[in-house]
């Protein structure tokens, strides 16, 4: 079974400067496909899926600068990394090449330990961008699964360092009696029943504050004046430098 091939597009303007790169790169592992113009260019971009895409700045029709934003304007297109081919390396040029969504920049005459280098380099950081993309992808899925079965069967409620409500789920607002507008930027203790000693509220700042994660039997009270009991679990949530955020708290009425 043969291997499957990178397809690569190269866009120059100049006849000869397509056939030195085309055999710069050839290689059993890339599909070679050029074009002499900026539209010839975006039509071949419909027919093939790109791994990458060498693009010269002056052409026949449009300039490179306007054909890279039209690549990164296309949503099937937009993640291909551009490299830009130029027969100059004024800073203007270059600024305005990552600007349109170039990653880099190729100056002729081209080297070609330069060229085999920047291309593979990009071609493995591209892999790389997908994988983490996918695998992103993946975990939010997942997340969004596992709220989903949290928010089915528990109640939630997030508030601020300060303790004001910043997030509450359907089940929180349900049980409390309070719509979601009424919950919002209020301190959490507007669900707090004065029977519960404030023994236990201390205990569980001092708690969380601390970075440790609270247990413990909590009576609330309803907008309505009547009363619910839920084993609660309260925990500071941290940023990456071990910073309290925020907190959150999962109730089972």
């Amino acid at each position: 079974m043969e291997p499957v091939k990178i397809p690569i597009l190269i866009v120059d303007g100049r006849m000869e400067n397509l056939v030195s790169l085309s055999a710069l790169l050839e290689s059993p592992n890339y599909q070679i496909v050029s074009a002499q113009s900026g539209n010839e260019a975006l039509g071949q971009m419909l027919k093939h899926d790109f791994a990458i895409v060498l693009l010269d700045v002056q052409m026949p029709d449009m300039d490179g600068f306007e054909v890279c934003k039209r690549i990164k304007e296309n949503s099937k297109t937009k993640d291909i990394p551009v490299i830009f081919i130029t027969g100059s390396s004024n800073e203007e040029s270059i600024e305005k090449a990552y600007e349109v969504g170039g990653v880099d920049y190729i100056t002729k005459p081209f080297k070609a330990r330069e060229v085999l280098s920047r291309i593979n380099n990009h071609l493995l950081l591209s892999e790389k961008s997908k994988v983490l993309t996918h695998d992103l992808e993946e975990n939010i899925t997942l997340l969004n699964q596992y709220k989903q079965v949290v928010d089915e069967s528990l109640l939630v409620s997030k508030t601020d360092i300060k303790g004001n409500i910043t997030y509450a789920n359907d089940a929180f607002a349900k049980i409390s009696g309070y719509t979601m507008e009424e919950l919002m930027g209020k301190p959490h203790n507007i669900v707090r029943h004065k029977d519960v000693p404030k023994k236990v509220y201390k205990d569980m700042w001092e708690t969380i504050k601390a970075k440790k994660v609270w247990h413990g039997e909590i009576k609330n009270i309803k907008k309505d004046g009547n009363y619910y009991i839920v084993q609660a679990t309260v925990m500071p949530i941290l940023d990456s430098n071990g910073e309290i955020i925020e907190y959150i708290s999962a109730s089972l009425s």
